[in-house]
Protein backbone atom coordinates (compact mmCIF):
# COMPACT_ATOMS: atom_id res chain seq x y z
CA UNK A 1 0.00 0.00 0.00
CA UNK A 2 1.39 3.56 -0.56
CA UNK A 3 2.08 5.45 1.95
CA UNK A 4 2.13 9.73 2.24
CA UNK A 5 5.77 9.24 2.96
CA UNK A 6 6.74 8.12 -0.79
CA UNK A 7 8.08 4.43 -0.36
CA UNK A 8 5.08 2.09 -0.13
CA UNK A 9 4.03 -0.63 2.41
CA UNK A 10 3.79 -4.04 1.32
CA UNK A 11 0.91 -5.74 3.42
CA UNK A 12 0.44 -9.62 3.12
CA UNK A 13 -3.07 -9.93 3.57
CA UNK A 14 -3.84 -13.60 4.74
CA UNK A 15 -5.85 -15.92 2.48
CA UNK A 16 -9.63 -15.54 3.66
CA UNK A 17 -9.40 -12.19 4.97
CA UNK A 18 -12.75 -10.64 5.42
CA UNK A 19 -13.75 -7.17 3.25
CA UNK A 20 -13.06 -4.12 6.00
CA UNK A 21 -10.47 -5.57 8.09
CA UNK A 22 -8.22 -2.41 8.79
CA UNK A 23 -4.32 -3.12 8.76
CA UNK A 24 -1.70 -1.06 10.67
CA UNK A 25 1.40 -0.72 10.40
CA UNK A 26 3.52 0.61 12.99
CA UNK A 27 5.75 3.80 12.26
CA UNK A 28 5.12 4.59 8.98
CA UNK A 29 2.38 7.53 9.14
CA UNK A 30 1.78 11.23 10.23
CA UNK A 31 5.02 12.36 11.67
CA UNK A 32 3.63 13.95 15.43
CA UNK A 33 4.78 16.92 16.88
CA UNK A 34 7.01 15.27 19.46
CA UNK A 35 9.15 13.37 16.55
CA UNK A 36 7.36 10.21 17.06
CA UNK A 37 5.61 8.40 13.50
CA UNK A 38 2.15 7.26 14.22
CA UNK A 39 0.82 3.99 12.47
CA UNK A 40 -0.32 4.12 8.34
CA UNK A 41 -3.61 1.89 8.54
CA UNK A 42 -6.03 0.87 5.69
CA UNK A 43 -9.00 -1.07 5.29
CA UNK A 44 -8.81 -4.47 3.12
CA UNK A 45 -11.51 -4.19 0.36
CA UNK A 46 -10.96 -7.84 -0.81
CA UNK A 47 -13.81 -10.70 -1.51
CA UNK A 48 -12.20 -13.96 -1.10
CA UNK A 49 -14.09 -17.09 -1.04
CA UNK A 50 -13.64 -19.22 2.15
CA UNK A 51 -12.71 -22.39 0.02
CA UNK A 52 -11.29 -22.66 -3.44
CA UNK A 53 -10.48 -25.87 -5.42
CA UNK A 54 -7.87 -26.78 -6.87
CA UNK A 55 -8.85 -25.61 -10.22
CA UNK A 56 -9.87 -22.24 -8.94
CA UNK A 57 -6.55 -22.06 -7.09
CA UNK A 58 -4.65 -22.58 -10.36
CA UNK A 59 -6.51 -19.71 -11.53
CA UNK A 60 -6.18 -17.41 -8.62
CA UNK A 61 -2.10 -18.05 -9.10
CA UNK A 62 -2.37 -17.78 -13.00
CA UNK A 63 -3.69 -13.91 -12.44
CA UNK A 64 -1.49 -13.18 -9.78
CA UNK A 65 1.37 -14.40 -11.90
CA UNK A 66 0.16 -12.08 -14.76
CA UNK A 67 -0.83 -9.24 -12.94
CA UNK A 68 2.80 -9.43 -11.28
CA UNK A 69 4.37 -5.57 -10.91
CA UNK A 70 1.83 -3.98 -11.89
CA UNK A 71 0.10 -1.06 -9.62
CA UNK A 72 -3.38 -0.55 -10.37
CA UNK A 73 -2.68 2.71 -7.90
CA UNK A 74 0.39 4.26 -9.79
CA UNK A 75 -1.62 6.72 -11.10
CA UNK A 76 -3.51 7.97 -7.89
CA UNK A 77 -0.17 8.09 -6.55
CA UNK A 78 1.56 10.14 -9.26
CA UNK A 79 -1.47 12.94 -8.87
CA UNK A 80 -1.20 13.45 -5.36
CA UNK A 81 2.54 14.12 -5.65
CA UNK A 82 1.46 16.80 -8.35
CA UNK A 83 -1.07 18.32 -5.88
Amino acid sequence: MPSHRGAPVTVRIPPGTPNGRTFRVAGKGVRRKDGTTAACSSPSNVMVPQNLNGKARNAIEELREATAGQDPREELLERAKEA
